[in-house]
């Protein structure tokens, strides 16, 4: 287990009961999928799952979007 210091920053947080981490309440239902292992958010276009749906999104746009340097204008 890590050491806590506290300071403004974790008012208002709770202790996640698996590793002890600081979590806004709104926040622990997300923290505690780390833990789980669940990745219930699958690429719609790989078979790529994150546990996080911004995870998928920056999947997405890093394989699966044509960037601009690489379209040929002509």
């Amino acid at each position: 287990m890590r050491t806590l210091t506290f300071d403004s920053a974790h008012i208002g947080r709770v202790a996640c009961s698996l590793c002890g981490k600081l979590v806004r309440p709104a926040k622990m239902k997300r923290h505690l999928i780390i833990h789980t292992g669940q990745k219930p958010f699958e690429c719609p276009h790989c078979h790529h799952r994150t546990n996080r749906k911004e995870n998928l999104d920056d999947h997405i746009r890093r394989r699966h979007t044509i960037r601009k340097e690489f379209v040929d204008d002509h």
